[in-house]
């Protein structure tokens, strides 16, 4: 798999601002592949959740975690304006991925995740890439009240981008800006 980059996306700090396990699990996925050398770049996603207040995004305490794994900070970019999963698929693929002509993705999350991530992620780039999905193993698989919590938030992000066209980074942007609750500030 020659990959251009793999997209590590957030999940949340602890209560200092350090990684949670689940985070060190992503990233040390990521790392894998990175040092197998199927995949050029690691992309670290996420300024914060909401309600968090800490002194650097995740994406930052993420890429300090991979360089203490032996990834060379030059081979680590960041993606910090993203609040949310729609916010990490949007911002990366336009500040990141599209400005660096990348076409093969690897995008790493959890498996309790990862059915919200490949909808996201497929409406956002709608086959301008090649995206293939890596996920770590979490007991929240078997959590049914955290399954349903994504069944909602899948079903609260097809309604707010209906009538947008797959892919269109304009209507995408404008109905993020409109409709999206974390992101009608910016």
């Amino acid at each position: 798999m020659d990959l251009d980059a793999v997209i590590v996306l957030s999940v949340g700090a602890s209560p200092d601002g350090g990684l949670i396990e689940e985070a060190k699990q992503r990233i040390s996925l990521a790392v894998d592949f990175y040092k197998a050398a199927s995949v050029g770049k690691i992309i670290m996603t996420g300024k914060n959740a909401p309600g968090e207040d800490l002194s650097e995004t995740h994406a930052k305490t993420m890429e300090r975690y991979a360089i203490d794994l032996g990834v060379p900070a030059k081979d680590i970019l960041k993606e910090e304006i993203s609040l949310d999963t729609v916010g990490q698929a949007f911002f990366t693929k336009r500040n990141i991925v599209l400005p660096n002509s990348w076409k093969k993705l690897l995008i790493v999350s959890s498996d309790y995740h990862m059915h919200r991530v490949k909808a996201i992620f497929n409406f956002i780039f709608n086959k301008k890439c090649v995206l293939n999905y890596a996920h770590v193993n979490t007991k929240l698989i078997d959590d049914h009240n955290v399954l349903a919590a994504q069944d909602a938030s899948l079903a609260a992000f097809v309604k707010t981008f209906e009538g947008v066209v797959s892919g269109d980074d304009d209507g995408i942007w404008s109905a993020l800006i409109a409709k999206h609750a974390l992101y009608k500030n910016l």
